[in-house]
């Protein structure tokens, strides 16, 4: 067990205990630590190799069809700051009475830290460098959703241009923030953080329902409120699967109002989307090679998004 995750222990048990001994809290100190724990799963993370498939589909007002699939392979090092990432992507959109069409895009990001090297691809054209800056940068400029994000911000979300994954989750949930947690059951926790849109008074709301034995949310909602109204825009559900002590996500899935205009008004019809992940390791021993040449390599790239895609097949089969 890591040092992170023991430590995680420490603050869950203390913060059931805080709770159980004095009922319902509005405690920023405790939501605040109870962000800091789950960060703490995060940076357990050193090296990596997932996959990640993407799905939505939204009916818009004229009954447009829009599915989007985007299958990820991501392979990388926290550590060393090495990482090879590959995606193919699949949109397709069916209309009434219009032919179908399907864009598929197929591309792929490396970033070498010790060998000052990186590039991108986006086929069929070949692999091109890109200019070096600090690794957070870097992971920005590849495009790609950071896994550990989830549970944190709406699925799936890149890696962040400015803070390292700590910085990123003390900026969102530190204790001068308008955090609130109450126990509704054993050992499940409901947690609020609040967020002023403007000068006020609406405020966009956060609601978390944390099991505090595993430390993860099992869901999210994010609203648009008032002290009069209130209205629902997101829902998230998700599902976890430990390995190497550090919880993973496994599926997301959500719902997502999205505002169309019909007839000179807006209406709010929703957006479903599911993100799961299949994990081949995290922590991993022995050390995995990667290097520029992988995205040079047509066959290696089409290889790791076909062994991607088989993953989920796999899945899906298994549970039949």
């Amino acid at each position: 067990m890591s040092s992170l995750t023991r430590v995680s222990l420490l603050l869950v048990s203390s913060l059931m205990s805080f709770i159980r001994d004095r009922g319902p809290v509005h405690a920023q100190s405790e939501a605040g630590e109870l962000f800091r724990a789950f960060s703490s799963n995060w940076e357990a993370i050193e090296d990596f190799d997932v996959c990640i498939k993407s799905e939505e589909f939204w009916l818009d007002v004229d009954d447009r069809l829009d599915e989007k699939v985007v299958v990820y392979r991501m392979i990388g090092d926290f550590s060393t700051n090495q990482y090879l990432f590959v995606f193919r992507g699949n949109n397709v959109v069916d209309a009434p009475g219009v032919e179908t069409t399907h864009h598929k895009v197929t591309g792929g990001f490396f970033y070498d830290f010790a060998k000052r090297q990186a590039a991108m691809r986006l086929f069929p054209e070949k692999a091109e460098p890109i200019a070096i800056t600090n690794p957070t940068e870097m992971l920005a400029k590849s495009n790609f959703p950071d896994p550990r994000r989830v549970g944190g911000y709406e699925t799936p979300r890149n890696f962040d241009p400015k803070f390292p994954i700590k910085d990123l989750y003390d900026a969102q949930y530190h204790v001068g923030k308008s955090l609130d947690m109450r126990l509704i059951r054993d050992g499940v926790a409901n947690f609020t953080v609040d967020d002023l849109v403007g000068t006020g008074p609406l405020r966009m709301r956060r609601t978390f329902e944390f099991d505090l034995e595993r430390l993860v949310p099992l869901q999210i909602s994010y609203s648009f409120e008032t002290d009069e109204r209130k209205r629902k825009v997101r829902t998230e559900s998700l599902e976890w699967v430990e390995k190497e002590g550090i919880q993973l996500p496994l599926r997301v899935s959500g719902e997502e109002m999205v505002s169309q205009k019909s007839g000179g008004r807006s209406v709010m019809l929703p957006r479903e989307y599911t993100v799961s992940f299949h994990w081949n390791y995290v922590n991993r021993s022995e050390q995995v090679e990667i290097d520029r040449n992988m995205l040079v390599d047509d066959e290696v790239v089409f290889r790791l998004i076909r062994e991607a895609e088989e993953a989920f097949t796999t899945n899906r089969e298994s549970k039949k």
